[in-house]
């Protein structure tokens, strides 16, 4: 009987100790799926390629989104400089700053605020539309010296800045 019971137990873990060793490939094979499939070095330099080319069109696409963001932050400070006054024209304006942040930040791999910080709040709208123009250039310039390779915690550190201000702005009355 014990016999029995020993070979029920020792099919049992072997059984185990399969799924196991499966699960951990198929888990490695999710990291690199060129592991996966054990292609051709001709295709995996074709995939490669393909992989930095897309990598380097999403880059262009992110310094585009910077320089977009740059433009609005100056047209908003421009007609707010000549009417001292926050139009229609300028709130669809922020409105579409803060989309592209958003975006931007999403790309960045920031993650959503949970917490509430208290930053310092601009005194005036004045101020707020300056340091909307002033973080969107800083914004734009660490979107340039960010690689591939590396998060900038400067510019998301932007981003969140220029959305807070962004915000403000939107809720503010003039």
């Amino acid at each position: 009987m014990f016999r029995n019971l020993n070979k029920v137990f020792w099919l049992f873990g072997l059984i185990l100790f399969s799924f196991s060793l499966a699960f951990a490939q198929s888990e490695t094979e999710k990291e690199d799926p060129s592991k996966k499939l054990d292609l051709p070095e001709t295709l995996q330099e074709t995939l490669q390629k393909r992989r930095i080319k897309e990598e380097e069109k999403e880059f262009q696409e992110l310094i585009k989104n910077g320089e977009e963001a740059v433009k609005i932050s100056e047209e908003v400070s421009k007609n707010f400089d000549q009417t001292k006054k926050i139009s229609s024209e300028d709130q669809k304006k922020l409105e579409k700053l803060e989309k592209l942040v958003k975006k931007i930040r999403q790309e960045l791999g920031a993650e959503e605020d949970k917490e509430k910080t208290e930053d310092d709040s601009p005194s005036s709208l004045s101020a707020a539309i300056n340091n909307l123009k002033s973080k969107s250039l800083n914004l734009l310039d660490e979107l340039k010296k960010r690689t591939k390779f590396s998060i900038s915690v400067v510019a998301v550190e932007s981003s969140n800045s220029i959305w807070k201000l962004i915000k403000f702005l939107k809720l503010s009355r003039n």
